[in-house]
């Protein structure tokens, strides 16, 4: 007779190093992408994006996304275009905000913090839930929606070891939501990316490649977390 699957649970919300801002070699958005200036142009074949409420907000969602070729923001509404968008200047109904590009260059993966053996020793320490737009400081700006916080880049790397009697198993880990996009790495690998800050999601672990157990080598996990746009007309934070 087989005995029940023995299942474990671990917290993880504890002992997390943050690092507000965005890395030295990096910067907000998902790296090297251009957008050539649409304002005033008219668009077909768009569709609306719902819930930006900037033009900033509009267009890094459309750089997020490489199917996204083209996006436009006028007073009230984003809307974005994949390779059949079809844009012309218009004298009259333009829309007043906008960007296209001809391709998406690669969502950028490289990064000093995301590295396996990079020293956080003198990040600070943190636990889960944690907001870091929060910690800012006001600033004059027209982003009434998400209270004149500055939204921004910013860090997190957590070490752990895992007993070796867990090699073979299956291992994931949780993340119950971070907003807004998030980038995770695991032992300097880049696993993988979600872009919702309204759902959690699962990161598998035991199929990375060098992933350590035992108490002589850490593991590290780092997370990437662009909170410079948003998806609603409220605060929404960031971490």
């Amino acid at each position: 007779v087989l005995g029940a699957a023995r299942y474990e649970h671990v917290t993880f919300d504890y002992g997390w190093r943050f690092r507000f801002g965005h890395a030295p070699d990096g910067a907000p958005g998902p790296g090297d992408t251009t957008f050539s200036d649409i304002a005033g142009f008219v668009c077909s074949n768009m569709e609306h994006n719902p819930n930006r409420f900037t033009a900033y907000d509009c267009m890094v969602a459309c750089a997020y996304n490489p199917q996204c070729m083209a996006w436009q923001q006028d007073t009230s509404y984003c809307t974005h275009g994949q390779a059949d968008a079809k844009c012309s200047k218009s004298s009259s109904h333009g829309v007043a905000n906008g960007g296209q590009r001809s391709s998406a260059p690669p969502l950028r993966t490289a990064y000093k913090f995301a590295e396996q053996n990079f020293s956080d020793a003198d990040w600070r320490v943190v636990d889960v839930p944690h907001d870091f737009v929060v910690e800012g400081d006001f600033v004059q700006m027209p982003d009434v929606h998400h209270g004149f916080l500055l939204r921004n880049v910013s860090w997190y790397r957590k070490s752990f070891h895992l007993p070796t009697d867990w090699k073979g198993s299956h291992i994931e880990l949780y993340f119950e939501g971070v907003f807004h996009v998030a980038q995770i790495w695991v032992n300097g690998q880049y696993v993988q990316m979600h872009t919702c800050g309204y759902t959690g999601f699962t990161v598998r672990l035991d199929n990375v490649t060098g992933l350590e157990y035992g108490t002589e080598t850490a593991n590290v996990v780092a997370v990437r977390t662009d909170a410079t746009f948003g998806s609603g007309h409220w605060y929404e934070g960031g971490g």
